[in-house]
């Protein structure tokens, strides 16, 4: 190498410096990210829960009884999952109240 000739790239030092902010940025983003996603899961899972409150009363407003089963209640989809998949719903028991 001649005196007046300069090296091109980057030293491991400033490759390390680099890492070490990018794993920062990751360790701050990722766990903020996933708070993200459970929030948004949590409010679809309780729209579901409200509409089949509501469908529990429209079928109680048609029968004048509340439904027993998912199957009876949701005769054309009787799928028991929030449609993220998230969560599973049942009727656990009922009662005429």
């Amino acid at each position: 190498m001649t005196p007046g000739s300069r090296q091109r790239g980057f030293t491991l030092l400033e490759i390390m410096i680099t890492l070490l902010i990018i794993g920062l940025v990751f360790a701050i983003a990722i766990p903020s990210y996933r708070a993200h996603l459970t929030r948004a899961e949590r409010t679809e899972a309780r729209a579901w829960l409200l509409r089949m409150g509501a469908d529990q009363q429209s079928f109680f407003i048609r029968n004048g009884r509340y439904a027993t089963s998912i199957a009876e209640l949701r005769q054309n989809d009787t799928s028991t999952l929030v449609p993220n998949g998230d969560y599973r719903w049942q009727v656990v028991s009922t009662s005429p109240d």
